[in-house]
């Protein structure tokens, strides 16, 4: 009860340099717990680093920042690759009833928490599938529990992943389908998949009809599949987006970047 009480009130006070050394020290690495995120119900187990740090209240506090800062009531929000549903949770404590969240996350068990948090949420939809430039299968491999984070990937980045078999749709297609005609905000966090994912809705980007993007650039992963960062981001410029925040230098990098349409 005391834990769950300091790590509610850690999450309604504002990110303070130390707050992340403070917090773990006095937080147990393995145990199950219920958090209120962004007024949705999140069970966590903290001997995962994603949902420990949701629920000590110090998950990328820049990147949070950044995203609020773009939201407003009655935007539309896409969030590709959702976890266990940080991004989505506090879009839908922004967009109102009038706005719309659409969720996507092949892994069924990242999935299962994402649907039961947001049980209570009507203008959030999510869906159990990824995304790629086609319809379809891919593998999906799934790091073991020993590694730390249960972030799977269509790329094999460790030792001991388990593959399985997800169904992929392009993101055009569906949005088409839900008559979805604009995204103010698409988040894209999918280890190293983001080139495929844009290649299936590259007709939202060259229109601007995704209006900014908040996307990760793994670079070791990039690499890993023939790919950078640095190619990414080149892609990106030529569909007319312009990065608000990207480094000097992408090389052996994870960064969290901002591009937005036009400028």
């Amino acid at each position: 009860m005391l834990l769950n009480t300091l790590a509610a009130t850690s999450r309604s006070l504002p990110y303070f340099r130390g707050k992340q050394r403070l917090l773990n020290a006095l937080t147990p690495r393995k145990g199950l717990r219920t958090a209120t995120v962004f007024g949705l119900p999140m069970l966590l187990d903290l001997s995962e680093y994603i949902q420990r740090e949701v629920f000590l209240g110090y998950y990328e506090h820049r990147e949070t920042v950044i995203v609020r800062s773009l939201l407003t009531n009655g935007s539309v929000f896409v969030d590709v690759g959702a976890n266990i549903g940080w991004y989505t949770a506090l879009a839908a404590s922004i967009v109102g009833t009038t706005g719309k969240v659409l969720s996507f996350e092949p892994s069924p068990h990242a999935y299962k928490l994402l649907s039961q948090t947001v049980v209570g949420a009507s203008n959030v939809m999510v869906f159990n599938i990824g995304l790629s430039d086609h319809e379809g299968v891919l593998r999906l491999f799934v790091p073991p529990e020993t590694y730390g984070n249960h972030d799977p990937s269509m790329v094999e980045y460790c030792a001991g992943m388990t593959p399985i078999t997800v169904p992929v749709k392009r993101l055009g297609q569906l949005l088409e389908e839900l008559d979805v005609p604009t995204v103010d905000v698409m988040k894209i966090d999918v280890e190293a998949h983001e080139p495929e994912v844009f290649a299936g809705c590259e007709e939202f980007l060259r229109s601007g009809r995704i209006r900014n993007i908040f996307c990760e650039f793994n670079d070791l992963l990039l690499r890993q599949r023939g790919s950078s960062s640095r190619e990414l981001l080149a892609y990106l410029r030529a569909l007319g987006y312009r990065p608000e925040d990207a480094p000097a230098s992408f090389d052996d990098t994870l960064v969290n970047v901002l591009l937005s349409f036009g400028g």
